[in-house]
Formats: structure tokens, sequence, C-alpha cells
């Protein structure tokens, strides 16, 4: 977690030095130390330059004064760093913003404890004791299609109404007594989350679609291939096999096509790593793929989307496997490979 330390008046300084050796997890933190040489400039400009770099920002100081420095800054739960608040007595560890999806509650609860501090968290499903859709998505490393939906569903558990659950990938751990597993056999909920790669399912009256980042997409292309053209034809292959683009995690191809133009923006635009592999590599992959007479003698490998994709997956997780093979058009082939992966109750 990359983490940002900012003490708000020179008292809280000696604190801000303790809480950097609490969240220091192998990586220094960013440290913002008022009056001294490690911040220069103003705070105001010190936490601006950081404040979508960073997952997390712990001031030492007051929340008025945080507030004022942040208010603006903020964009979207989905986006925004925890912001967290001690005050220089360390006494107390608030919980400000980005409560659920930013981490900063379970952050709270980390800090306290070593401080021996009170833990501040207001967040109504935390106080209630009831499950949290958005931390459960957050957790799962899913993402999560509506905030106005998530917030609706957490009103109505803290409400004592219960929600619906539906998903097409395996599940573990014990589901919630206000969470209703679906089923064609009984009365469901009118609301429901849904983890699937699929959005256009509709268990429930009402769906919120959280969506695990565990696909793999394999891509090849023509030299000079425009953009424009390899974002169409992903877009195609999705709409026809029902998947998110969400659910991507990576792109992968030969390493051939590792300064394509065309393919590096696609991928910038995604938010997509790109994984290239040498032919050898490539090669050495057991396992049937569509053949390519011509894509052998361009690249030396009679497959480049298939195999890229599966290889690329499962260095991310064993039991990896090709869930939708080459697809072309246009000069752009497309593959994609799943790793295996569960949802988790806790």
């Amino acid at each position: 977690m990359r983490t940002g330390i900012i003490c708000c008046r020179e008292q809280g300084r000696s604190l801000g030095q303790k809480l950097s050796h609490l969240v220091n997890e192998g990586e220094e933190p960013d440290f913002y130390g008022a009056g001294s040489s490690e911040g220069t400039g103003s705070m105001d400009q010190w936490v601006r330059d950081r404040f979508h770099r960073l997952d997390a920002m712990i001031f030492v100081g007051d929340c008025d004064t945080v507030l004022q420095v942040c208010g603006a800054l903020v964009e979207s739960k989905k986006t925004d760093p925890a912001v967290l608040v001690v005050d220089e007595q360390g006494k107390f560890v608030i919980s400000l913003m980005s409560g659920h999806i930013g981490g900063a509650n379970e952050l709270a609860e980390k800090i306290a404890g070593c401080l021996g501090a009170i833990p501040v968290v207001t967040t109504a499903t935390d106080l209630n004791r009831k499950f949290a859709v958005d931390v459960f998505a957050t957790k799962n490393h899913c993402g999560i299609s509506s905030m106005v939906l998530a917030k609706e569903i957490s009103a109505a558990l803290v409400n004592g109404e219960q929600v619906g659950f539906y998903s097409d990938l395996p599940w573990e751990g014990k589901i919630p007594e206000e969470v209703v597993l679906f089923s064609e056999e009984k009365q469901l909920p009118k609301t429901g989350f849904c983890v699937t790669l699929d959005e256009e399912k509709q268990p429930f009256e009402k769906n919120l679609y959280l969506t695990p980042k565990i696909l793999t997409m394999g891509i090849g292309c023509r030299k000079g291939t425009p953009e424009e053209v390899m974002e169409k034809v992903v877009h195609q292959v999705c709409d026809r096999e029902k998947i998110s683009l969400d659910a991507v995690e990576q792109a992968a191809s030969i390493d051939l096509k590792k300064e394509e133009p065309g393919l590096l923006a696609f991928c910038k635009k995604y938010g997509l790593p790109f994984v290239t592999f040498t032919k050898e590599e490539l090669l050495e992959l057991p396992g049937s793929f569509s053949r390519s007479d011509f894509v052998k003698k361009i690249t030396g490998v009679d497959n480049v989307c298939e195999r890229s994709a599966l290889l690329a997956c499962s260095h991310l997780g064993e039991g990896s496997r090709l869930i939708i093979k080459k697809y072309a058009h246009e000069g752009v082939t497309v593959a994609f490979a799943v790793r295996k992966w569960s949802v988790r109750f806790e």
C-alpha cells in the first residue's frame, strides 16, 4: 500500500515519524513533516500532487484542516485514497474518507491497535455489524458496477432487509444471514449482487455486478493497426461472448509487438499491464492451439493470441485455461484465458 504521512503542525512530527514505521511494509511512506526539509512547499500542494497517486493518506492533526485540504480533491469512492486523521496525542484514529473501498476503516483499526488508540468508524454497516457489499467486493478484488446501487444495498441491510447473492464462479465461506443465495425454487429479494463476468445476467429485479479481474487477453495484430480498430475488435469479442472488459487484468502478446503503437495505446487507455514473450517461450507451452501458417511465417509461432493469453495467465495462478479461442477480424486476433479463482465470504 502506497501511503502518505502528513503532519499538519510541528507538534505532530514525532507521532508522524512513529506512524511511518508502523505502516511501512517494505516500501517507505511519503512523509510531509511540517517545518522540515521533507515537507518542501505548502502542505496543500504536497497533498494535491499525491492525492490520486497514493492508496492512503494519514494526517496527524485535526479533521477541519484535513477537510479543507482534501475536500476539493475528492472524486469517487472507487478511486480516492483512504484518508485517516490521528490527533496529535495519538488518542483517536478517525476513518474520514473511503472507509470501505479505500480501506480506511480497516487501516484505522490496525493503526489504533498499534498505538493503543481508539478507532473511530462511522460507516453504518460497520456500526450495525452488517454485511457490507463494497468491503466484500474490495477484499475479493472485484469491480463494482454502480456505487448508487451499492449504497442502496447497504441501506437495505442496515434497515434489516435481505439482499440476494448470485455467482457464476465458485464461492466459499459462510454466507451472512441477511444474504440470500440465488435459487430458482424460492422467493428472492428484489435486489441482489452478482459475481459474474457477464453483466447481462438478470437473476434479480435490480442487480449489482461485482466483476473479478481474472481474465488475461492475448492479442495479435498486423503492424500499424490503429488503436481504434483493436478496441472495436476487442469489444466485438466481449459482446459476442458476454464477458465484461472490466474482468481483464492484463494483455499479452509476442515480443515482436512490445512497441506496437496502437496496441500500447489501447492498453494504456484501459489501464492494462502489457506483457510479452519470445517465440521460444510461446512454443514451449503445451496444449492444442488454433494454427495459422501465415502467423507462423511472420512470427515463428503458429498462434500468438491463444498461447500468450494462456502463458501470461498461468503466471498469475495455477489452473489457468483458455475460455475463448482465437477471434480474428480486420488484422486483429484476440483470445482470453481465465485463472482459477473463488469468491470468499469471511
